[in-house]
């Protein structure tokens, strides 16, 4: 068991890597966006992500999951596949680079949302930081002194809206559930929300 400082550098570490794994992310969505649709990309990539799961963690998963587990995973699950849908519209319209910091404002609108749907606090030192993102969203979407807020903008606004709501309920609806069986429920969903959407308005990719 880790404690003390050594817990807070290992989680600090986590929270850089995934960093790193969402800034790269980007660009490699873009690129792959080139070659197939948005809902058919998340409902390949969601139905591998939920195959890898179940081939490393089935058994650990069927040990944990309940029937009161289903219901909140399906809800956060539908935040998530929406965060994740605008994501992929605002790739095809925007910069990534444009992009990864607006969707990256979920940091922001979270404490928010958590005041207005679950009453707590907003910690009053947020307001410097929202002060420099309002400040970079300016160098990111200005233009030759014109502010530029297009299609591509919006989706990436939206998306972290939907990220924020994700966490908010997450942390409401999910207290107490598995990690392995949050993991195995998110992907399966979205997967299953996907597909009906890539069917229905998309091409089959080959």
């Amino acid at each position: 068991m880790l404690c003390g400082r050594k817990r807070t550098l290992f989680y600090g570490s986590l929270a850089l890597l995934e960093c790193l794994f969402w800034g790269v992310g980007n660009p490699i969505v873009k690129i792959t966006l080139g070659e197939i649709t948005p809902f058919w990309c998340l409902t390949i990539r969601f139905v591998i992500a939920t195959a890898l799961y179940l081939l490393f963690f089935g058994r650990a998963f069927a040990r944990a999951v309940r029937r009161e587990h289903i219901l909140p995973g399906a809800l956060v699950a539908l935040f998530t596949a929406l965060s994740y849908g605008f994501s992929n519209f605002s790739l095809m319209n925007t910069a990534s680079t444009t992009a990864g910091f607006l969707m990256a404002l979920s940091v922001l609108f979270t404490p928010f949302l958590e005041r207005a749907i679950l009453g707590t606090r907003v910690n009053r030192l947020l307001f410097a930081p929202i002060a420099v993102v309002v400040a970079g969203l300016y160098l990111f979407c200005g233009t030759s002194g014109r502010f530029v807020f297009g299609r591509g903008e919006f989706y990436a606004l939206t998306s972290s809206v939907f990220a924020a709501l994700m966490i908010v309920v997450s942390a409401k609806a999910l207290r107490g559930v598995p990690p392995i069986v949050v993991s195995v429920l998110q992907t399966s969903f979205i997967a299953l929300y996907c597909l009906p959407l890539a069917l229905a308005f998309e091409a089959y990719p080959g």
